[in-house]
């Protein structure tokens, strides 16, 4: 008769081998994701599509390079604090652009450090030119802006994270999805620290490779320890 405590173990070591093949599966799906996304980003053209307004359905421009001309809210501006470059802390600069549809979308200026946070250089161009993404956030602790700064009328507000929901309500009207990131050598951009994927594809397929590797050391021992376990058996039936 089979021990139950064999059969326990049998599960055990099952389960364990399933986790590490599954954890090395969804790694190569990140991957594979984030090569996706980075062939999005890549410029495809050199005169980026100019729009006039956003469309309802704003998947399609997850990515995408385009041109918007409207105007500046400069009265009313966000901070993503803690935001790190080269080693110095500052912020991100989100700032509301309108169009000429009435549309209102926020845009990615780029970084500024701390101690410049209370003079950051107002734009000048009616026309911005980036990358349109629409913004995830992820898992977080805690609410972006506190209650008590989301209900005043003081500017700018600093914000843990992206949080269109909570931005909209402090501006009190709607905004598009999309965001846009200024490019680089944008008149009116600061320091563009923004990347569409912090980890890159190879990352991902190495971090693939190490568990998959240990899926493989996982199953010698497991026939090693089922040798072991089955020889008693063997000799007695013998």
């Amino acid at each position: 008769m089979i021990k139950i405590k064999t059969v326990t173990l049998a599960v055990v070591y099952c389960l364990g081998l399933g986790l590490l093949v599954t954890l090395g599966t969804w790694q190569v799906s990140r991957g594979l994701n984030k090569g996706d996304v980075l062939s999005l980003v890549e410029p495809k053209l050199k005169e980026y599509p100019v729009l006039s307004a956003l469309p309802k359905n704003p998947d399609n421009l997850n990515y995408q390079q385009s041109r918007l001309t409207g105007r500046w809210d400069t009265s009313r501006l966000f901070l993503l604090e803690n935001r790190m470059n080269k080693g110095q802390l500052g912020y991100e600069v989100i700032t509301p652009f309108q169009l000429a549809s009435g549309q209102t979308l926020l845009i990615n200026r780029g970084w500024i450090a701390r101690h410049e946070a209370d003079n950051v250089p107002p734009p000048k161009n009616i026309t911005v030119s980036g990358t349109l993404y629409l913004p995830k956030k992820g898992y977080t602790i805690g609410d972006a802006i506190q209650s008590d700064e989301l209900t005043n009328n003081t500017w700018p507000k600093v914000s843990l994270y992206m949080d269109l929901e909570a931005f909209a309500d402090a501006l009190k009207q709607p905004l598009s999805p999309l965001l846009l990131v200024l490019d680089e050598n944008h008149a009116d951009s600061l320091t563009r620290i923004w990347k569409a994927v912090v980890i890159l594809p190879e990352r991902h397929y190495a971090y693939a490779l190490q568990w998959y590797g240990l899926a493989i050391v996982y199953i010698i021992f497991g026939v090693i320890w089922y040798r072991r376990t089955d020889k008693p058996s063997r000799i007695k039936d013998a």
